[in-house]
């Protein structure tokens, strides 16, 4: 028994004297001071006891040592392990981790930092139109933007901390982000890279540190160095309200923006708009390549109706080059010559007019139960709009036909307006968007959508207040061609467990007689294009096929011409 104390007494004291030297190590590899402080202490009060052959005290203060050590030495072993498990993950899993999404490139040439990905800009983003000298490639590249990036990175000790970096390029064409080192050195940042013979780790030191330990680990990759930065940092988007009102804009179809001014009077969700000044003229990019080319309009020749739901104008565009994604060539659209509304109807031959006119009437029930029976319905002299069954239906339900002159399509001046606007509504969002051509029914029943709740000057109000005296909610509304992920439920998951739970899809626009949302899943294989209605969804805030900047500002001048009119109408 005195062999196994004796034993158990120098084991304790040896575990107090590892402790002790380990402890030093601690206080130099993390930040956790006052677990080594706590380890340290301990260490030298049983030292200073053992020193002074106080054996009473020493046997009574034994027990209490032994416990405490056993305890700060596990936890010291957890507390090591731990470290060097962060310390390999910033280092050798930069590359793989599922939470980096961008590698920059440091680059000692470069005078300025781009990127392709418009995501990555933060704060103070604005537009320009640079050409770039490549001198390794010997080609030229546009900038078409210039903004402030906030990466978020791991440090050599894992913690999470921020690079600033200014003045970013923003460089469609380049392959891949670029860090310049000459910019960064202005900002106090130190690159240090791998060498034979290190006097510092390799890695870009933070500046203002008292101490060079601080830095971001390079990743090699080919023989490039990069630096891996999280997605899943809080990003500090600074977005000024012009450009909440182009987005705005653009969930509506790229209106114009008077026209989003007096929407917010006969819509909800808008209300946010009132204390907003902004110019009403301004034109977005997409607007000046969508809808540019100003064409004559007709005038109208016949008599204004007396209530909603009462004429009905009917006209016919195609055949489309491009066949949809439905097979459709054709679309019917008819539009209420009172209120303006405006219901949209493709199908792949003028032999299903007929049809569509039996689904149209059967569309405006809830019209006919408000406002009466449609009394005209003008189109032109097409055979198939006067062929037997369209005739004999429309003369069943008490509806006079009134047709043009041929070859005058000037008296069909609410139609040919209509399908006008509707048409370039679908090739601004088509552009906009990024999407191929044979999305083009889809983009003009969104634009349908979108007419019937939009502010009109000749009524001064909207088709959908008129029509069904109820103001709709646009609070909801999305931009057409932009990410969102879709639920997928157990039934559709292979393994229920791990397999993922959103599917990735593109918003094509709204359904017909059907609350929610059309979504493109174009991640299933398949021959048929996959297109879902759901409403369970959750959008993003890109165009993941669209080249064009996610930030556009409103020109300065006419912004304080618009503040200058609206407090002089104020003080007025």
């Amino acid at each position: 028994m005195e062999t196994l104390a004796k034993t158990w007494e120098t084991w304790s004291e040896a575990v107090c004297i590892i402790c002790a030297a380990v402890s030093l190590c601690l206080r130099n590899l993390t930040s956790e001071r006052t677990f080594s402080a706590g380890i340290e202490c301990i260490s030298c009060l049983y030292g200073i006891l053992t020193m002074l052959q106080l054996q009473s005290l020493r046997r009574g203060f034994r027990g209490i040592i032994q416990v405490i050590g056993i305890l700060f030495l596990t936890l010291f072993l957890k507390s090591s392990l731990g470290v060097t498990s962060t310390i390999v993950h910033a280092n050798l899993s930069a590359v793989t981790a599922g939470n980096y999404s961008t590698l920059w490139l440091i680059d000692g040439g470069a005078n300025k930092s781009i990127t392709p990905f418009v995501n990555d800009f933060t704060s103070n983003y604005r537009s320009i139109d640079v050409n770039i000298q490549v001198a390794k490639l010997n080609t030229t590249m546009k900038a078409i933007g210039v903004g402030d990036c906030t990466l978020n990175c791991l440090d050599n000790r894992g913690k999470p901390c921020k690079i600033k970096l200014t003045n970013v390029l923003h460089v469609p064409e380049a392959s891949r982000s670029l860090i310049s080192s000459s910019s960064l050195s202005v900002e106090g940042y130190q690159t240090v890279l791998p060498s034979a013979a290190e006097t510092f780790p390799s890695g870009l030191y933070l500046p203002k540190q008292k101490k060079l330990s601080t830095f971001i680990p390079l990743s090699s990759m080919n023989g490039l160095y990069f630096i891996a930065c999280r997605s899943d940092g809080k990003r500090d988007v600074t977005e000024s309200k012009e450009n909440m009102v182009i987005k705005l804009s653009r969930k509506m179809g790229h209106c114009p923006l008077q026209v989003l001014w007096d929407t917010r009077k006969v819509v909800k969700g808008l209300e946010h708009l009132d204390d907003t000044h902004f110019s009403r003229n301004f034109i977005t990019s997409d607007v000046r390549k969508g809808k540019l080319v100003q064409a004559s309009v007709p005038h109208s020749t016949e008599n204004t109706p007396s209530r909603p739901n009462e004429v009905w104008h009917m006209d016919t565009i195609g055949p489309m080059p491009t066949t949809s994604v439905h097979g459709f060539k054709f679309n019917t659209s008819f539009t209420c010559g009172f209120s303006g509304y405006v219901l949209s109807y493709g199908h792949a031959s003028t032999s299903q007019i007929p049809e569509i006119q039996e689904k149209w009437y059967a569309d405006i029930a809830k019209f006919r139960e408000i406002h009466g029976e449609p009394r005209i319905l003008r189109c032109d002299n097409a055979s198939v709009n006067m062929s037997r069954r369209a005739a004999g239906f429309r003369l069943l339900k008490g509806i006079r036909t009134e047709t043009i002159c041929p070859h005058e399509s000037h008296q069909a001046g609410v139609a040919e307006r209509m399908n006008r606007t509707l048409v370039t509504g679908t090739r601004t969002v088509l552009l906009a968007s990024g999407l191929d051509n044979s999305w083009w029914h889809h983009a003009l029943m969104y634009q349908s959508y979108l007419q019937n709740i939009k502010y009109s000057s000749i009524t001064h109000s909207s088709p959908h207040v008129l029509m069904l005296k109820s103001m709709p909610d646009v609070s909801n509304l999305q931009e057409f061609g932009i990410e969102g992920w879709l639920y997928r439920r157990e039934d559709q998951r292979k393994d229920r467990k791990l397999d993922a739970r959103g599917e990735p899809i593109i918003f094509v626009g709204y359904p017909t007689n059907q609350q929610g949302y059309l979504v493109w899943c174009h991640e299933r294989r398949g021959s048929k294009v996959s297109i879902a209605t759901t409403n369970n969804v959750v959008f993003g805030s890109r165009c993941p096929r669209s080249i064009r900047s996610l930030l556009e500002i409103i020109n300065e001048d006419n912004l304080k011409k618009s503040i200058k009119i609206s407090l002089l109408l104020h003080l007025l």
